[in-house]
C-alpha cells in the first residue's frame, strides 16, 4: 500500500481509539442514579459542586421501574409505595409535581401505615382446596399479628430479645395463641407470614427480631404515585441543574481506585455501552425476535467505550446485592475487612412480580374484580413433570387483578413471590415460559374454583416476570436486617454507610441499605443520598483548607 494510505489508516485507527476512550475529571463522582444517587447529585449541584453521575442502566430510577401498557395500565415492576407521608421527602416531591391525583386516592386508602400488613378491602381468603376461609378467622389472625407488629416495633422490648432471635421465632408465641383459639387457622397464619416476607424482602427465619425496632415508620398512609415511581424519579432528576455531558447513562463501573495518587484523588474506571437488559423478562409476541450474542447481550453492547474519571470523592449508591457480587473486583485496594464483613452479613432479598394477561377466550367469562389470598401447604406438580422441590407456585400468596384504565375484556393479574421461589421463577420464566403460564393458570384455578387455562395456545397469554435477582445491576430487591450480623456490634446499616479511604480520596456509601431508620424504602434511599452529599461537601472543604 502507498504511504498516504498507511497514514490515513493510522489516523482513522487513532480517531477510533480516541472515540472509545474518555478521560474526565470532577469533584465528586456519583455511581448509580436511583433515588439515592439522584438525591446526592441534586444536593451537590445546589451547592455548585462539579459532579459526574454514572448509571449502568439507560434510565434513572434504579428499582423504580414503571411500564405503561397500551391499554393504559401502569405496571410497577419494582418500587411501588411511598411509605408514609409526614416527613417523607418523596411525598413532598410527588405533591409538588401534582402526581397524587385520582385514581391514586383509591390506592392510598388501600394500605395502612407501617410495615406489617393490615387486612383491608374486599379480598377472599381461601385455603389450598379453593374453600373460603371464615371472616372471623382472618380477623383473629389479623388482630394478633397487629399486636406482634406493635410489640416487635417497640425498641425496649426488641433490645431485651436474644441477639440471634429471628422474626419467625418471635412470631411462634403469637401463632400458638391463635391456634389455641382456632386450630384450623394455620393456612391464614401462613398467608400473613408470606405477605410479611414480601414486605421485609426475605423469609422471616433470617430477619433479626432483635434489630427489628430499628426501623421507624412515618406517619400517614402508604400511597402510590400516579404515573409511576419512575416518573417521580425522572421529574426530580430533570429539575437538577447539571450539564448533560456529565450524566453517563448506560455506563457500568468496572473499578474504583481510591489510593490512586497517595491521597491525591480517586479514579473511577467504567465502560460505556448500550443499556443492559431490563429488570424484567417478557414472552415476545408472535413474529418478534431479539438478536443477541451468545452471552445474552445485545450485539450493540459489544462495542464499549472506556471512561476514566478522576475525582476527589466517590459516592457509591449501588445496591447491597451488587456489592455482595462485585466488591472483591470493584475496589482497588480491596475494601477493609470490617466493610467486607458487613457486606457479606447484610441481608438482601429477592422479591419478584409476575404479570399475566389472558385474552377473552382464555378467561372463559371469569373476570374477578377483587383479590384472592391463598396459602399453600404443599406445592402443585410442575407442568414438565419436574421435581416438586423446584415448584415456584408454592410461593404464590395472592392473585391480584389490575383494573384497566379503559374498559377491557382481557384479564391482567399480578402475583408476588419472595426468596427461593422468586429465584426459581426468574430462571424458569426464561427457560420454560409456556410451562410457567400453565402452572400459574392451574394455581389460579385452584385458588378460585374456576377453570382458568391459557386458552388456544400459549401465544394468547402474555407474561412478564421481573428479574431483580438475576439482573447484574441489582442482584436483589431491597435489604433487611439479618440475624447473621448479630454479635458483631452496632447496626449493619451504619457499617455499610461508613466511608473508606483518606481525606483526599474518600469513597462514601449511600443507598437504602445504609439507612437504619428507613431501610428498604425509597425515601430511605433518598435520605441516604442527601446524607452522603453533605459528607462529600465536608471532605471538599477540608481539602480546600489544607491547600
Amino acid at each position: 500500500p502507498r504511504k498516504g494510505d498507511l497514514l490515513a489508516h493510522w489516523a482513522a485507527s487513532m480517531l477510533r481509539s480516541a472515540l472509545k476512550s474518555m478521560d474526565l475529571s470532577c469533584d465528586v463522582c456519583v455511581i448509580g442514579l436511583g433515588f439515592a444517587g439522584i438525591a446526592a447529585v441534586r444536593h451537590l449541584r445546589s451547592e455548585g459542586v462539579n459532579v459526574i453521575a454514572i448509571e449502568a442502566k439507560g434510565r434513572v430510577g434504579g428499582r423504580a421501574c414503571t411500564m405503561q401498557l397500551d391499554t393504559g395500565e401502569m405496571l410497577e415492576c419494582g418500587a411501588q409505595w411511598l411509605h408514609g407521608t409526614e416527613g417523607n421527602p418523596l411525598y413532598d416531591f410527588a405533591k409538588t409535581y401534582d402526581l397524587l391525583k385520582p385514581p391514586n386516592a383509591r390506592n392510598a386508602a388501600a394500605a395502612g401505615p407501617g410495615r406489617f400488613f393490615r387486612a383491608h378491602g374486599k379480598a377472599e381468603f381461601r385455603n389450598e382446596e379453593g374453600e373460603a376461609e371464615p371472616h372471623q378467622r382472618v380477623e383473629l389472625v389479623n388482630k394478633v399479628w397487629q399486636r406482634l407488629s406493635d410489640e416487635a416495633s417497640d425498641a425496649k422490648r426488641a433490645a431485651a430479645l436474644p441477639a440471634d432471635l429471628s422474626l419467625e421465632d418471635a412470631a411462634q408465641t403469637y401463632n400458638q395463641e391463635i391456634l389455641q383459639k382456632d386450630p384450623a387457622s394455620a393456612g391464614v397464619i401462613g398467608w400473613f407470614s408470606r405477605l410479611q416476607e414480601a414486605i421485609e424482602g426475605n423469609p422471616l427465619a433470617d430477619i433479626s427480631a432483635h434489630h427489628y425496632a430499628t426501623f421507624e415508620d412515618l406517619s400517614g398512609p402508604n400511597v402510590r404515585v400516579w404515573g409511576g415511581m419512575q416518573t417521580l424519579a425522572q421529574r426530580i432528576f430533570d429539575d437538577i441543574d447539571i450539564d448533560q455531558s456529565n450524566v453517563l447513562l448506560g455506563t457500568g463501573v468496572t473499578r474504583i481506585r481510591y489510593d490512586a495518587d497517595e491521597g491525591g484523588g480517586c479514579v473511577v474506571e467504567a465502560l460505556r455501552q448500550c443499556e443492559p437488559s431490563p429488570p424484567y423478562w417478557c414472552v415476545p409476541r408472535e413474529g418478534e425476535t431479539t438478536e443477541q450474542t451468545d452471552d445474552g447481550r445485545d450485539q450493540d453492547e459489544e462495542a464499549g467505550h472506556r471512561v476514566v474519571i478522576k475525582c476527589r470523592v466517590v459516592i457509591v449508591t449501588v445496591g447491597l446485592g451488587v456489592l455482595k457480587a462485585a466488591h472483591s473486583s470493584l475496589f482497588d485496594p480491596p475494601l477493609p475487612e470490617w466493610k467486607r464483613r458487613a457486606i457479606e452479613a447484610g441481608g438482601i432479598g429477592v422479591v419478584d412480580k409476575l404479570f399475566v394477561r389472558c385474552s377473552p377466550s382464555s378467561v372463559d367469562g371469569h373476570s374477578p374484580s377483587h383479590a384472592r389470598r391463598i396459602n399453600w401447604t404443599r406445592p402443585l406438580p410442575r407442568a414438565d413433570g419436574g421435581s416438586q422441590g423446584d415448584d415456584w407456585t408454592a410461593g404464590i400468596y395472592a392473585f391480584d387483578p389490575i383494573l384497566p384504565a379503559v374498559p377491557s375484556t382481557s384479564l391482567l393479574m399480578t402475583s408476588w413471590l419472595v426468596g427461593p421461589c422468586a429465584s426459581q421463577l426468574e430462571k424458569r420464566a426464561v427457560r420454560q415460559p409456556t410451562d410457567v403460564m400453565h402452572e400459574y393458570c392451574r394455581a389460579f384455578s385452584k385458588a378460585t374454583g374456576d377453570e382458568w387455562t391459557p386458552g388456544d395456545g400459549a401465544k394468547s397469554v402474555s407474561l412478564l416476570c421481573t428479574q431483580w435477582g438475576e439482573d447484574e445491576c441489582f442482584r436483589g430487591s431491597y435489604s433487611y436486617l439479618s440475624v447473621r450480623w448479630e454479635g458483631q456490634g452496632g447496626c449493619v446499616c451504619d457499617v455499610l454507610g461508613r466511608a473508606v479511604g483518606e481525606r483526599g480520596n474518600k469513597v462514601l456509601f449511600a443507598g437504602e441499605a445504609t439507612n437504619r431508620r428507613h431501610y428498604a424504602t425509597v425515601h430511605g434511599a433518598y435520605e441516604s443520598g442527601v446524607r452522603e452529599a453533605a459528607k462529600a461537601m465536608d471532605v471538599l472543604k477540608s481539602i480546600v483548607m489544607r491547600q
